[in-house]
């Protein structure tokens, strides 16, 4: 059956990891975009959150998503 995939706004923006580099407002720009905190810090906000995971490039191409690739 495989591993269920990712969805980023579980795993990276509700966990506080995101650091507001844009990757995944760059690759899909209807779901996602990059706004100031309430604390003065650049962070993803989602447009459109997923309920349901499916595919989602922006898991691919975020610094600390599971999906994207290691920078190593």
């Amino acid at each position: 059956m495989g591993k269920p995939r990712e969805i980023l706004e579980d795993t990276v923006l509700r966990q506080g990891l995101c650091v507001g580099c844009g990757a995944c407002a760059v690759v899909e720009p209807d779901r996602y975009s990059v706004a100031m905190s309430p604390t003065g810090q650049l962070q993803a906000v989602s447009l459109k959150p997923e309920s349901v995971a499916t595919s989602n490039p922006a898991t691919k191409v975020c610094p600390f998503s599971d999906a994207a690739q290691n920078e190593d």
